[in-house]
């Protein structure tokens, strides 16, 4: 048994772990052929890769660890000065940027601590009370022979009417504590308004932090991983885009150093070494350009946007925990970092297949510029330059009706004229896909889904049926017929003024006058499909009459002249609707393929805003999963348990009563308004439907593989057939999906398990793969 045991051990360490993914999955087992074939089935192997959306600087971080790890660094007030400097006062490509002046608020102060203890009490503070590690945190010490004290300050910007040089306390007097007074009052303040008289100074001059007191030490708050650290406070701050080149670079430069220092490869590398002519990669990335193109019935006019779509508020304010996240940019994930390392390979059409449909024809989802380009290349076929009417920009009569009311500001015009450079394409996947975007992510960003729920599909059933049509097994025009879009509802409004979910005119309301205002919306964020596809639209190539993407592959399995593979499309669209089904009738409890708690937490927010914003919102899996949910101000506990989101059925009810008591317009403030309840349903039934199509999509592009492979009939040197092996690497929620379909369905057999579902966040996240896998 020793010499095993270590047998075994040295096996192991002959390959290096990898990371990337949160686990893998190998499922194995055959596919029957037609009934004359000899071959009765084809092996298949599916390699299931989830992932959790991880950034690439995250997963070439050291040991496997993905999570930064933060410590005070030393610095002075010139590199704070630099730093400052680099990220905000820098011009950029635009022109000049005015320079910034800072303030700061002190955090936290203690006395009569040697300089390693202030570290220690610092870090302490900064760990127990700083919910996020936001940037510009600083410990400064002041020394009186071995003794000091200490103040842990936050950097702000400054506002206009501010005075740069006011410190702003906001400590809070725990345990009876209070600040002391007299002489230490003066000297800190003295201290920390020379640091800050430094940092704001016209002059770069090193001379200057000769101002501060020679016992005066300063420490940043920082991820000890210094690339990481630049990188992500440039994110954070800087308006420009983060450069692909620049950054692959960077992450081919890191993935080296993981290999030589801890014997690390990542996910792609393993992949790269390991591929042969019988393996498929499909991605969890955007359709490229050359599987669809544009469909235009330029007869069909876009009718202006209904009042209440006008009347959504401006957007709130983001979450504080997206302003200090990196990640919240878009750009820098591990995914399209593989991707672009993909398709720069001459050959990546025979085995890279990119499943995600939800973004297609948007400008924001081609994160590689090799396919940006084909993408430009399809608006000079759908008529570009001066042609393009088809452009939602330029196709928009909010727009135009915009400009004849209201006098735009002159940085307006020019942000309208820079946004005509960025062409997205019109699509229905796109346009219920960004509902996903902004239910999860930007639930602070106003636009208005359930008007067109309520007015144009009218009941649940209509939307079962226009969707499966939409996207499962019909042609749009079929899908179309299910909506109601002509015409006038029964309080005179005209229905195809619904189909906006946002429109760049926002009337305001106005208490001293009691009425709508017109003015142009503040659109810092940027909604890339404000409106229903109606005269042009992204479709499947060469499908006429025209079909999307998803029910395209459909059609090309259930008319297959083998009966295997139209049992195969018929098996998968029963199975994504049974999901469907069960996902609807439990929204809240759909975490295993479904939401993990993101169903509720919107729920909350929307239903119960006064819960939602005095609880931990950082783990909404966490939160699903507990019967009472502690007060983050005060003793109070929140009975979660209980609480229940209204079926799918419910809500729909729900959300056309809110709109049966609209009545024509009066011009009254509560008139013609979208409440936030039935405006969280409608994107919950959205997103059910919208989430299973990229499993659906993916399962008929794998049997389209397989298909063609089988009829391939490749043999292993024994004179064996090589299994076809189909390698997913998605998002964990889809990966557990499309396990489901293959081992109920099909029977295929659960292998290998490496890694988990969820990690914590310092644990060692390497995956150590079996020499099979090698």
């Amino acid at each position: 048994m020793p010499s095993k045991k270590k047998k075994s051990k040295a096996s192991s360490s002959s390959h290096p772990k990898i990371v990337g993914p949160n686990y893998i999955r190998v499922l194995r087992g055959n596919m029957p052929q037609k009934k004359n074939d000899k071959q009765p089935s084809t092996p298949v192997a599916i390699i299931l890769c989830g992932e959790s959306h991880e950034d690439a600087i995250d997963v070439t971080r050291s040991r496997g660890i993905f999570s930064p790890r933060y410590s005070w660094s030393s610095t002075c007030s010139l590199s704070i000065k630099s730093d400052i400097h680099d990220a905000f006062d820098k011009d950029d490509d635009d022109g000049p940027r005015n320079k910034k002046t800072w303030k700061y608020r002190l955090l936290k102060k203690k006395d009569r601590v040697s300089l390693s203890q202030c570290k220690v009490w610092g870090q302490k503070f900064v760990e127990d009370c700083v919910e996020e590690e936001e940037h510009w945190i600083f410990l400064v010490w002041h020394g009186v022979g071995k003794k000091g004290s200490g103040y842990v300050i936050h950097l702000e910007e400054t506002k206009e009417e501010e005075d740069a040089l006011v410190g702003q306390e906001e400590e809070e007097k725990k345990e009876g504590s209070s600040m002391p007074q007299s002489k230490s009052n003066e000297l800190r303040y003295a201290c920390l308004d020379s640091l800050l008289a430094n940092i704001n100074e016209e002059k770069n001059d090193p001379k200057s932090s000769s101002n501060l007191p020679a016992d005066v030490t300063i420490f940043e708050w920082r991820d000890t991983d210094e690339e990481a650290h630049k990188l992500n406070s440039f994110r954070l701050t800087s308006h420009k885009e983060l450069c692909e080149d620049a950054h692959d670079a960077l992450i081919d430069k890191r993935k080296a150093n993981l290999k030589l220092n801890d014997n690390i490869v990542t996910w792609d590398e393993w992949f790269s070494s390991v591929k042969d002519e019988n393996t498929h990669l499909l991605l969890e990335s955007a359709v490229p350009p050359w599987e669809v193109e544009l469909h235009q019935d330029l007869s069909v006019t876009i009718p202006e946007a209904a009042e209440c779509v006008r009347r959504l508020g401006e957007d709130e304010d983001e979450d504080s925990l997206d302003e200090h996240d990196p990640s919240s940019d878009g750009a820098g994930s591990y995914l399209d970092y593989c991707y672009r390392q993909f398709v720069a390979r001459d050959d990546f059409r025979k085995w890279l297949h990119s499943v995600d449909c939800r973004d297609l024809g948007c400008e924001d989802s081609r994160v590689s510029k090799r396919i940006e380009l084909l993408w430009e290349g399809l608006a000079g076929d759908a008529g570009g330059g001066e042609c393009r009417t088809w452009l939602a920009k330029e196709n928009n009569p909010e727009i135009k009706l915009l400009k004849e009311s209201v006098v735009l500001e002159e940085e307006e015009e020019e942000k309208e004229e820079a946004d005509k450079n960025e062409i997205t394409y019109p699509s229905f996947e796109g346009f219920f896909g960004q509902n996903t975007e902004v239910l999860y992510y930007s639930p602070h960003v106003k636009i208005a889904y359930s008007p067109f729920m309520a007015k144009c599909v009218t009941s649940l059933e209509k939307w079962k049926q226009f969707f499966t049509r939409l996207f499962f097994d019909g042609t749009i025009p079929d899908a179309l017929s299910s909506l109601q879009i002509a015409g006038h509802d029964n309080a005179g409004q005209e229905r195809g003024g619904f189909t906006h979910v946002r429109s760049p005119i926002h009337d305001a309301w106005d208490d001293a006058e009691q009425k709508y205002n017109r003015q142009a919306r503040d659109d810092d964020f940027h909604i890339s499909f404000p409106y229903f596809p109606q005269n042009a639209f992204l479709k499947a190539v060469d499908t006429l009459p025209p079909r999307t993407w998803s029910a395209q592959l459909y059609d090309q399995l259930s008319s297959s002249d083998e009966d295997v593979w139209r049992q195969y499309a018929l098996r998968a669209k029963q199975w994504v609707l049974e999901l469907v089904e069960k996902h609807s009738a439990d929204p809240k409890g759909c975490t295993m393929e479904g939401s993990d708690g993101e169903y509720f937490l919107a729920y909350l927010r929307a239903v119960h805003r006064d819960i939602y914003d005095d609880i931990d919102i950082t783990d909404p899996e966490d939160i699903l999963s507990k019967r009472n949910v502690h007060s983050i101000t005060s003793n109070k506990k929140y009975k979660l348990g209980d609480m229940t989101i209204p079926a799918c059925e419910d809500a729909f009810q729900i959300l056309l009563k809110q709109f049966d008591k609209v009545q024509p317009d009066d011009g009254q403030k509560n008139n013609h308004v979208v409440s936030e309840e039935a405006e969280v349903y409608a994107k919950i039934i959205i997103d059910i439907w919208m989430s299973l199509v990229v499993d659906f999509a993916t399962v008929l592009k794998m049997g389209h593989i397989i298909a063609s492979s089988s009829s391939k009939n490749h043999k292993t040197k024994e004179g064996h057939e090589q299994p076809v092996v189909l390698v997913l690497y998605m998002g964990a929620i889809h990966t557990r999906v499309i396990e489901t379909f293959f081992v109920e369905q099909y029977g295929f057999k659960r292998k290998y398990f490496v890694g988990k579902i969820n990690w914590e966040e310092e644990e060692v996240r390497t995956l150590d793969l079996p020499k099979s896998m090698w």
